[in-house]
Protein backbone atom coordinates (compact mmCIF):
# COMPACT_ATOMS: atom_id res chain seq x y z
CA UNK A 1 0.00 0.00 0.00
CA UNK A 2 2.83 2.53 0.88
CA UNK A 3 4.39 1.37 -2.40
CA UNK A 4 1.21 2.48 -4.11
CA UNK A 5 1.28 5.69 -2.81
CA UNK A 6 4.82 6.17 -3.20
CA UNK A 7 4.23 5.84 -6.80
CA UNK A 8 0.65 8.04 -6.85
CA UNK A 9 2.61 10.71 -5.14
CA UNK A 10 5.64 10.47 -7.84
CA UNK A 11 3.25 10.38 -10.47
CA UNK A 12 1.36 13.50 -9.26
CA UNK A 13 4.89 15.06 -8.39
CA UNK A 14 5.60 14.85 -11.83
CA UNK A 15 2.72 16.27 -13.59
CA UNK A 16 2.66 19.14 -11.28
CA UNK A 17 6.43 19.85 -12.57
CA UNK A 18 5.49 19.99 -15.58
CA UNK A 19 2.31 21.66 -15.17
CA UNK A 20 4.85 24.35 -13.40
CA UNK A 21 6.77 24.24 -16.53
CA UNK A 22 4.59 24.40 -18.63
CA UNK A 23 3.14 27.17 -17.20
CA UNK A 24 6.53 29.11 -17.09
CA UNK A 25 7.33 28.58 -20.78
CA UNK A 26 3.49 30.22 -21.35
CA UNK A 27 4.50 32.70 -19.35
CA UNK A 28 7.89 33.55 -20.86
CA UNK A 29 6.43 33.54 -24.82
CA UNK A 30 3.49 35.57 -23.88
CA UNK A 31 5.76 38.16 -22.26
CA UNK A 32 8.12 37.79 -24.76
CA UNK A 33 5.53 38.35 -27.50
CA UNK A 34 4.23 41.50 -25.12
CA UNK A 35 7.61 42.96 -25.79
CA UNK A 36 8.06 42.62 -28.84
CA UNK A 37 4.30 43.74 -29.73
CA UNK A 38 5.46 47.02 -27.69
CA UNK A 39 9.07 47.39 -29.39
CA UNK A 40 7.23 46.94 -33.00
CA UNK A 41 4.69 49.68 -31.66
CA UNK A 42 7.07 51.64 -30.90
CA UNK A 43 8.77 51.78 -34.20
CA UNK A 44 5.61 52.32 -35.93
CA UNK A 45 4.67 55.18 -33.78
CA UNK A 46 8.46 56.34 -34.36
CA UNK A 47 7.67 56.13 -38.12
CA UNK A 48 4.81 58.22 -38.00
CA UNK A 49 5.37 60.29 -35.65
CA UNK A 50 4.65 63.47 -37.59
CA UNK A 51 7.77 65.96 -38.28
CA UNK A 52 8.74 68.83 -36.16
CA UNK A 53 6.34 71.90 -37.05
CA UNK A 54 8.36 75.41 -36.40
CA UNK A 55 6.43 78.24 -35.19
CA UNK A 56 8.94 80.43 -37.25
CA UNK A 57 7.43 83.19 -39.43
CA UNK A 58 9.71 82.90 -42.81
CA UNK A 59 8.82 86.38 -44.14
CA UNK A 60 4.87 85.75 -44.21
CA UNK A 61 5.55 83.41 -46.18
CA UNK A 62 3.37 79.98 -46.36
CA UNK A 63 5.23 76.96 -46.52
CA UNK A 64 5.12 73.52 -47.66
CA UNK A 65 7.75 70.61 -46.61
CA UNK A 66 9.24 69.57 -49.83
CA UNK A 67 11.60 66.44 -48.51
CA UNK A 68 14.75 66.94 -46.71
CA UNK A 69 17.67 69.31 -46.07
CA UNK A 70 19.79 66.50 -48.01
CA UNK A 71 17.55 67.42 -51.29
CA UNK A 72 20.13 70.52 -51.81
CA UNK A 73 22.93 69.18 -53.57
CA UNK A 74 25.12 71.78 -51.61
CA UNK A 75 23.97 71.03 -48.36
CA UNK A 76 24.53 67.67 -48.86
CA UNK A 77 27.69 67.75 -49.81
CA UNK A 78 27.63 70.05 -46.45
CA UNK A 79 26.68 67.38 -44.15
CA UNK A 80 29.46 64.96 -45.29
CA UNK A 81 31.91 67.21 -45.43
CA UNK A 82 30.98 68.64 -41.42
CA UNK A 83 31.00 65.21 -40.21
CA UNK A 84 34.61 64.17 -41.36
CA UNK A 85 35.88 67.15 -39.38
CA UNK A 86 33.13 67.07 -36.62
CA UNK A 87 36.05 65.59 -34.16
CA UNK A 88 38.14 68.62 -34.95
CA UNK A 89 35.52 71.58 -34.22
CA UNK A 90 35.33 69.41 -30.78
CA UNK A 91 38.84 70.08 -29.99
CA UNK A 92 38.66 73.57 -31.52
CA UNK A 93 35.65 74.36 -29.59
CA UNK A 94 37.08 72.89 -26.35
CA UNK A 95 40.84 74.23 -26.73
CA UNK A 96 41.32 77.48 -28.97
CA UNK A 97 44.80 76.27 -29.36
CA UNK A 98 44.20 73.03 -30.82
CA UNK A 99 42.23 75.35 -33.84
CA UNK A 100 43.69 74.38 -37.32
CA UNK A 101 43.04 78.47 -38.39
CA UNK A 102 43.28 81.69 -36.75
CA UNK A 103 39.90 82.65 -38.00
CA UNK A 104 38.96 78.60 -36.21
CA UNK A 105 40.51 80.29 -33.01
CA UNK A 106 38.61 83.50 -32.91
CA UNK A 107 35.55 81.46 -33.37
CA UNK A 108 36.32 79.35 -30.26
CA UNK A 109 37.40 82.14 -28.10
CA UNK A 110 33.96 83.99 -28.88
CA UNK A 111 31.86 81.05 -28.37
CA UNK A 112 33.95 80.56 -24.86
CA UNK A 113 32.77 83.74 -23.88
CA UNK A 114 29.19 83.05 -24.96
CA UNK A 115 28.38 80.30 -22.68
CA UNK A 116 26.24 80.84 -20.23
CA UNK A 117 25.09 84.43 -21.63
CA UNK A 118 21.36 85.12 -22.13
CA UNK A 119 19.97 84.04 -25.14
CA UNK A 120 19.39 87.25 -26.67
CA UNK A 121 23.18 88.50 -26.27
CA UNK A 122 24.00 85.18 -27.73
CA UNK A 123 22.45 86.03 -30.91
CA UNK A 124 23.21 89.65 -31.04
CA UNK A 125 26.27 88.71 -30.42
CA UNK A 126 26.76 85.75 -32.86
CA UNK A 127 25.85 87.49 -35.62
CA UNK A 128 28.24 90.89 -35.30
CA UNK A 129 30.95 88.18 -34.57
CA UNK A 130 30.47 86.02 -38.30
CA UNK A 131 30.00 89.35 -40.41
CA UNK A 132 32.90 90.45 -38.96
CA UNK A 133 35.50 87.49 -38.68
CA UNK A 134 35.81 86.80 -42.73
CA UNK A 135 35.35 88.75 -45.92
CA UNK A 136 32.33 88.09 -48.22
CA UNK A 137 33.76 86.75 -51.45
CA UNK A 138 32.17 85.41 -54.16
CA UNK A 139 32.29 80.91 -54.58
CA UNK A 140 33.52 81.62 -58.43
CA UNK A 141 36.32 83.20 -56.76
CA UNK A 142 36.98 81.07 -53.42
CA UNK A 143 36.85 77.38 -55.20
CA UNK A 144 36.29 77.73 -59.11
CA UNK A 145 32.60 77.50 -59.17
CA UNK A 146 29.04 79.27 -58.86
CA UNK A 147 27.74 77.70 -55.82
CA UNK A 148 29.69 75.72 -52.86
CA UNK A 149 28.71 75.88 -48.91
CA UNK A 150 31.56 75.82 -47.07
CA UNK A 151 31.77 73.88 -43.53
CA UNK A 152 32.99 75.76 -40.13
CA UNK A 153 36.28 75.26 -40.91
CA UNK A 154 36.77 75.70 -44.28
CA UNK A 155 35.12 79.29 -44.08
CA UNK A 156 37.12 80.36 -41.24
CA UNK A 157 39.89 79.86 -42.90
CA UNK A 158 39.72 81.17 -45.96
CA UNK A 159 36.38 83.59 -46.62
CA UNK A 160 32.96 82.94 -47.99
CA UNK A 161 29.54 84.25 -49.06
CA UNK A 162 26.43 84.98 -47.84
CA UNK A 163 25.22 81.02 -47.02
CA UNK A 164 28.79 80.25 -45.35
CA UNK A 165 28.37 83.33 -43.51
CA UNK A 166 24.53 81.52 -41.84
CA UNK A 167 25.84 77.96 -41.83
CA UNK A 168 28.65 79.19 -39.22
CA UNK A 169 25.48 81.21 -37.10
CA UNK A 170 23.56 78.43 -37.52
CA UNK A 171 26.36 75.96 -36.17
CA UNK A 172 27.81 78.56 -33.54
CA UNK A 173 24.16 78.81 -32.13
CA UNK A 174 23.78 75.25 -32.03
CA UNK A 175 27.07 74.72 -30.36
CA UNK A 176 25.36 77.49 -27.35
CA UNK A 177 22.54 75.42 -26.72
CA UNK A 178 19.85 76.15 -28.84
CA UNK A 179 17.22 73.84 -30.29
CA UNK A 180 17.06 72.66 -33.87
CA UNK A 181 13.64 73.76 -34.18
CA UNK A 182 14.65 77.68 -33.64
CA UNK A 183 17.25 77.69 -36.53
CA UNK A 184 15.89 78.12 -40.28
CA UNK A 185 18.48 78.28 -43.28
CA UNK A 186 16.43 80.48 -45.46
CA UNK A 187 17.04 81.27 -48.80
CA UNK A 188 15.23 84.71 -50.36
CA UNK A 189 15.02 86.68 -53.44
CA UNK A 190 16.28 89.98 -52.35
CA UNK A 191 14.00 92.03 -54.66
CA UNK A 192 15.75 95.31 -53.94
CA UNK A 193 19.12 94.12 -55.46
CA UNK A 194 17.68 91.53 -57.82
CA UNK A 195 20.06 88.88 -56.13
CA UNK A 196 19.57 85.45 -54.60
CA UNK A 197 20.65 85.25 -50.85
CA UNK A 198 20.99 83.32 -47.99
CA UNK A 199 20.20 84.52 -44.34
CA UNK A 200 19.37 82.54 -41.31
CA UNK A 201 15.99 82.79 -39.45
CA UNK A 202 16.09 82.21 -35.00
CA UNK A 203 12.81 81.63 -33.09
CA UNK A 204 13.39 83.43 -29.62
CA UNK A 205 10.46 84.33 -26.88
CA UNK A 206 7.61 84.36 -29.64
CA UNK A 207 9.80 86.30 -32.56
CA UNK A 208 11.23 85.50 -35.65
CA UNK A 209 14.87 87.42 -36.20
CA UNK A 210 16.94 87.47 -38.76
CA UNK A 211 21.06 87.04 -39.23
CA UNK A 212 22.12 88.65 -42.31
CA UNK A 213 25.13 89.24 -43.46
CA UNK A 214 23.72 92.92 -44.69
CA UNK A 215 23.68 94.85 -41.78
CA UNK A 216 25.31 93.83 -37.60
CA UNK A 217 22.19 94.54 -35.97
CA UNK A 218 19.46 91.76 -35.46
CA UNK A 219 16.01 92.74 -36.79
CA UNK A 220 12.30 91.06 -36.64
CA UNK A 221 11.51 89.48 -40.09
CA UNK A 222 8.83 91.78 -40.46
CA UNK A 223 10.89 94.71 -40.68
CA UNK A 224 12.46 93.54 -43.83
CA UNK A 225 10.24 94.20 -46.99
CA UNK A 226 11.91 93.20 -49.68
CA UNK A 227 13.23 89.64 -49.07
CA UNK A 228 10.54 87.16 -50.95
CA UNK A 229 11.73 83.14 -49.35
CA UNK A 230 12.26 80.69 -52.05
CA UNK A 231 13.19 77.63 -49.51
CA UNK A 232 14.64 77.02 -46.47
CA UNK A 233 15.88 73.88 -44.45
CA UNK A 234 15.30 72.97 -40.92
CA UNK A 235 17.52 69.94 -39.27
CA UNK A 236 15.03 67.07 -40.73
CA UNK A 237 12.78 69.04 -43.30
CA UNK A 238 13.14 71.62 -45.86
CA UNK A 239 10.13 73.93 -46.94
CA UNK A 240 9.10 75.52 -50.35
CA UNK A 241 7.70 79.03 -49.76
CA UNK A 242 5.49 80.92 -51.41
CA UNK A 243 3.49 84.69 -50.62
CA UNK A 244 0.27 84.55 -48.17
CA UNK A 245 -3.00 84.37 -50.19
CA UNK A 246 -3.86 87.83 -51.01
CA UNK A 247 -7.64 88.96 -51.05
CA UNK A 248 -6.63 90.66 -54.53
CA UNK A 249 -6.82 88.93 -58.06
CA UNK A 250 -3.36 87.11 -58.65
CA UNK A 251 -1.91 88.27 -61.40
CA UNK A 252 -0.72 85.67 -64.45
CA UNK A 253 3.02 86.51 -63.46
CA UNK A 254 2.40 86.06 -59.41
CA UNK A 255 0.41 82.93 -60.56
CA UNK A 256 3.93 81.55 -61.84
CA UNK A 257 5.42 82.41 -59.47
CA UNK A 258 3.89 80.85 -57.30
CA UNK A 259 3.49 77.63 -58.67
CA UNK A 260 7.63 78.08 -59.05
CA UNK A 261 7.90 77.91 -55.29
CA UNK A 262 5.00 75.40 -55.01
CA UNK A 263 7.57 73.10 -56.91
CA UNK A 264 10.19 73.87 -54.47
CA UNK A 265 12.18 74.92 -56.98
CA UNK A 266 15.70 75.78 -55.64
CA UNK A 267 17.95 79.13 -56.76
CA UNK A 268 21.75 79.24 -56.93
CA UNK A 269 23.28 81.79 -54.88
CA UNK A 270 25.80 83.91 -55.92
Amino acid sequence: MTEVMTFKAVRQAVRGFFAGLGAFAFNWIFATSVRAEEALASVSAARVRPAVVTTLNVFGSQATRRGVPQDVPQYASYLTRSAHEARQVAACLADASACPSQGAAAWSRALEGLRGRDAWTQIREVNRFVNSVRTHVSDQQLWGRSDFWATSLEFLAREGDCEDFALLKMASLRHLGFPESALRLTVVMDESRGVAHAVLLVGHAGATYVLDTSFDDVRTQSAIGYYAPQYSLSAIERFAHRPAPQVATVSGRDRASVQMFAAGETVALR
